[in-house]
């Protein structure tokens, strides 16, 4: 597949991976906990929890289609992939990226 917007098979989590030449980076933001993570073309990635008032996320599309449980998109050189566990988004030469959960978010890969 390759979706550019995508939610968690529970709705709960939105994805977004730029494809339109603004950005180069794939984010994917958490209403509960409120949380957001994004990855960048470079490797560098950057959290956010919505402390001190924090705005984590903007624009939520709550018609994106689901992504659901074994699927994953890929565009742009980022890989997202939906699994029970979280959705799973990583730099497909390296491997590096972040898992997004009811739980937060967490770095993953090298």
């Amino acid at each position: 597949m390759n979706l550019e917007n995508f939610l968690s098979p529970d709705r709960k989590i939105w994805c977004h991976i730029v494809t339109d030449g603004t950005e180069d980076d794939v984010f994917c933001a958490n209403k509960s906990p409120v949380g957001l993570a994004r990855l960048n073309r470079n490797g560098a990635l950057a959290f956010c929890n919505g402390t001190s008032g924090d705005i984590c996320f903007q624009n939520w599309d709550s018609s994106a289609p689901v992504l659901r449980y074994g699927q994953q998109s890929e565009l742009n050189g980022f890989r997202c992939v939906s699994e029970r566990k979280g959705i799973t988004c990583t730099l497909i030469q390296s491997g590096k990226g972040f898992l997004i959960n009811r739980d937060g978010v967490s770095r993953i890969g090298p």
